[in-house]
């Protein structure tokens, strides 16, 4: 499955998360533009932010040896917490724009986007996201084969 085939899905789960993906790029950069203005605690919430969703949404490990791992991967894995998550996210993010015109106002849209897909995709009880262009299927079958692919 190609990211083209991604797209072509129709599953909000996916482009909640390729939005997600999208918003960290835009988290750090305008985070870093941001930091020598008046808006230097939303840069830094900014990377705090960017930090929460590469370790949500990049699967960094996907075999969990502990039953409590497990249970703890699968409640953040879920659409509804990602979409209740970016939405606090965005809001905190919105809140920058109010105190004074910043490049932020991109990454809250994003972030409301993610918010907005992921919501969606918690109301058709879709899964949660597995695209490829973040490697997560091939870790996956790294990890139902026992390493070996």
């Amino acid at each position: 499955m190609s990211i083209l085939d991604d797209i072509k899905s129709g599953k909000c789960a996916i482009y909640g998360q390729f939005s997600a993906l999208a918003s960290i790029v835009f988290l750090i950069l305008f985070g870093v533009l941001n930091l020598v203005s008046t808006l230097i605690i939303f840069a830094v919430l900014g990377w705090i932010f960017a930090g929460i969703i590469i370790l949500i949404e990049i699967p960094f490990c996907t075999c969990c040896v502990n039953d409590t791992l497990t249970r703890m991967s699968r409640f953040f894995q879920a659409n509804q917490f990602k979409a209740a998550l970016y939405l606090v996210f965005a809001v905190i993010i919105w809140l920058s724009t109010r105190v004074g015109n910043s490049t932020m106002i991109i990454s809250a849209i994003f972030l409301t986007l993610s918010s907005f897909f992921y919501g969606v995709a918690a109301f058709r009880k879709e899964d949660p996201a597995k695209s490829t262009f973040n490697g997560s299927t091939a870790q996956a079958a790294t990890s139902t084969l026992g390493g070996r692919v």
